[in-house]
């Protein structure tokens, strides 16, 4: 057994978690094609977005789905659309103020479903951060030798720090680049950091001893706001889609568009985080 099995076994026998998903995830490289049109030598896929089969993403690692205001997206319809179909309790508020009133709603009929417990919004928890420290110990198993870097969307930063907690235990040099996509309020190096920190306090607390984490190299592609598309993410998923890459404008599109124009950051191979899934059209009878 290899010594990220090992420590992966040891994490799920101290928690004792619930497991939603399918794992590893898939580790994909892209067409030759692709890596050549962004300058790369070796581009890997971390195939997030198909942690299950009922809905992906990676929410789903650490048991958690928040869906904020947003602008109205193809992709956001859509991710409405599956949620009305698939959820076992949906509740929306119709303006930002009312905001407080719709998860007090949601907290009272979770009741209905069996026991409740409250994960902060994006899933940036240090739980469920543990849940993305394990799919980066996923990586350390699907790869000969690390990535120069591995390239993610920076949301809430559950994921970020869970792959901060996975370089540092690998004892990678691997730079991780958190492609910020949402106000900076949430998302931003510090926050991170502090998630990374307080989940290897909890792994502590059951005699699993990690290394202190890096910090992660920050760039800005929110644009306009947190959902808004922009130019150099619509760019992105015309680029990747006829090579089989689908991906969102929240999320993957402007993580993706650092690629594109990442000028002088010298890396050659690199793994870009998939963390968003795009629902399946509904079969007809279920509409």
């Amino acid at each position: 057994m290899s010594d990220p099995e090992r420590l992966t076994r040891k994490i799920r026998a101290a928690l004792a978690p619930c497991s939603l998903g399918q794992w590893p995830t898939p580790l994909e490289p892209v067409p030759p094609a692709l890596a050549r049109a962004l300058g790369l030598e070796a581009l890997w896929i971390k195939r997030e977005d198909r942690s299950s089969p009922r809905y992906g993403g990676n929410k789903v690692r650490g048991l958690a789905l928040a869906q904020f205001p947003q602008p109205e997206t193809e992709t956001s319809r859509a991710v409405a659309a599956a949620c009305d179909a698939r959820a076992a309790l949906v509740v929306r508020a119709a303006t930002r103020a009312g905001l407080p009133l719709a998860i007090l709603a949601a907290w009272r009929g979770g009741a209905r479903l069996g026991p409740r417990r409250w994960i902060p919004g994006g899933g940036a928890h240090p739980r469920a951060v543990v849940g993305h420290l394990l799919a980066a110990l996923e990586l350390g198993h699907q790869v000969s030798e690390p990535p120069e870097a591995i390239v993610a969307p920076l949301g809430s930063g559950g994921t970020v720090a869970g792959l901060l907690l996975g370089i540092a235990w690998l004892g990678w040099p691997t730079r991780v680049i958190a492609v910020r996509v949402a106000p900076r309020l949430v998302a931003n190096r510090w926050r991170s950091v502090r998630l990374a920190r307080r989940a290897r306090s909890l792994l502590a607390r059951v005699d699993l001893a990690l290394p202190a984490p890096r910090s992660p190299e920050v760039v800005n592609a929110l644009g306009r706001g947190y959902g808004w598309p922009t130019v150099d993410g619509e760019s992105a998923r015309r680029l990747a889609a006829p090579h089989g890459l689908i991906l969102d404008p929240t999320y993957g599109a402007k993580a993706f568009a650092f690629l594109l124009h990442r000028v002088t950051w010298n890396m050659r191979r690199v793994v870009f985080w998939h963390t968003f899934a795009m629902p399946a059209p509904l079969p007809e009878s279920a509409r």
